[in-house]
């Protein structure tokens, strides 16, 4: 049996809680949805490109060194690259100390070189899972087998370059643990506990070259580094958050966060100031959870969600902001019931993943 996670538990919390019609923010209703579209005789639109079939099930997170080649990860603990825009593809099994139950994210900082970071293990046996790729995801090779002495997944990775990465997880439901290497995986620094308890564990990360770095925690709080964490600056909570579970900052150190509110909505909230304040973002209603956010500048941001409250009865979302104010949301494959990573080369070109009612994986494409 998979390691439950603290993620695994609230998505469990969530179910209980019936989805509101319209998402209430700063006490004003959501904007209307905005066009998909823009000006122009073939404007870009969001496209089905693939549906994957057994074994390759729901798809947790995905990064595109370029317009036709990406990798994701799965939820089966499965690693998917294509290499002509999902046209084909090829899938591989990552393994850390053993087989990992589910890959949770990747980062390609070039088109040879990806890390992924998820999970193995049991209830009382377990640890994160680091894989390296130097083939462009053709082929993983375990890095850092830690061995704690309980469950310790790892939820995120950002890398600044080809040598420097820094992942993030949990200890025991919510005690921060990040590692971080600065030799291309040979070897890697762990902390737990280094940062301030009431932040928690570690949901999200978002880095950018010279040393800064911002996380989001499982008690709903954030914290910032300036100097690749020999020091953290810990947020200021924002009061209706439920559960954080995506971040994406500007190298202005502008940030977006994304996840799930107090009252079973999706939230979206901005900072100014490298993630230790926020405010809060208009969105459609109707969006339950927010997974996933990649931001392109400060103004200009795509995320990924979810109608439904489970990843198999709802329907997929894609939201977009232009002004780093209001978003909106564009049309996706009735099909698919849940996006949960999202990148963008460019303001026209973007990839999707998720899963469908049967926990298929698919990718969709903005072109």
């Amino acid at each position: 049996m998979p390691v439950p996670s603290h993620r695994t538990l609230r998505q469990g919390a969530s179910r209980a809680r019936r989805t509101r019609v319209a998402l209430v923010v700063a006490g004003a209703l959501a904007v209307p949805v905005l066009a998909g579209a823009t000006a122009g005789a073939s404007p870009p639109a969001w496209h089905l490109t693939r549906t994957f079939s057994s074994p390759i099930q729901t798809m947790t997170s995905v990064a595109c060194p370029s317009v036709a080649h990406c990798v994701a990860m799965t939820s089966n603990g499965l690693a998917v690259r294509t290499t002509n825009g999902w046209s084909t593809y090829s899938h591989f099994a990552v393994h850390g100390a053993h087989p990992a139950d589910q890959m949770n994210a990747v980062a390609c900082p070039s088109a040879t070189r990806c890390e992924g970071v998820g999970t193995w293990g049991t209830a009382t046996v377990g640890h994160g899972v680091i894989a390296l790729s130097t083939n462009g995801g053709v082929t993983w090779v375990a890095q850092h087998p830690t061995t704690p002495t309980g469950p310790w997944p790892l939820y995120a990775i950002s890398c600044t370059s080809t040598t420097t990465c820094m992942a993030v997880g949990v200890r025991g439901g919510h005690t921060s643990y990040w590692t971080r290497t600065t030799n291309g995986g040979t070897t890697w620094t762990d902390h737990l506990g280094s940062i301030d308890p009431s932040v928690g564990g570690l949901d999200a990360v978002s880095c950018h070259a010279g040393g800064f770095c911002a996380v989001l925690g499982t008690i709903n709080s954030s914290a910032n580094t300036q100097n690749s964490g020999v020091t953290w600056h810990v947020g200021t909570p924002y009061a209706s958050v439920r559960y954080f579970w995506g971040l994406s900052c500007t190298a202005q150190q502008i940030c977006v966060a994304v996840g799930s509110n107090t009252k079973g909505g999706g939230i979206v909230l901005r900072s100014a100031d490298g993630g230790l304040t926020w405010v809060p973002m208009l969105i459609p209603g109707g969006t339950r959870t927010i997974y996933a956010v990649t931001c392109l500048s400060s103004v200009t941001c795509f995320a990924a969600g979810t109608t439904g409250t489970t990843d198999t009865n709802g329907h997929g979302v894609v939201l977009r902001t232009t002004n780093g104010a209001t978003w909106g949301s564009m049309a996706v494959a009735a099909s698919v019931t849940v996006l949960k990573g999202i990148t963008c080369v460019s303001t026209t070109r973007c990839t999707a993943v998720g899963g469908n009612a049967s926990s298929d994986a698919v990718a969709l494409t903005y072109h």
